[in-house]
């Protein structure tokens, strides 16, 4: 994964402890990518907070280039 090139947003619930693992192993390894653990969720964050998790989504989509 360190050879990918684009920006990745990652996003798990804080409580998810199968995913929480996995996906600061991925961030770690993805250097363009940016981890953001939700609170009070757990696997299914984007129902569980819908929006912080639409908040986050649409924040990292402003962040981005699009030239």
């Amino acid at each position: 994964m360190n050879k990918i090139k684009v920006k990745a947003l990652l996003v798990a619930g804080a409580e998810d402890s199968l995913t929480r693992k996995d996906m600061q192993s991925q961030q770690q390894a993805w250097a363009g990518s940016e981890l953001h653990m939700i609170e009070n969720a757990s696997h299914m964050s984007f129902v569980e907070q819908p929006d912080e998790f639409n908040n986050r989504v649409a924040s990292f989509l402003a962040s981005l280039s699009w030239t």
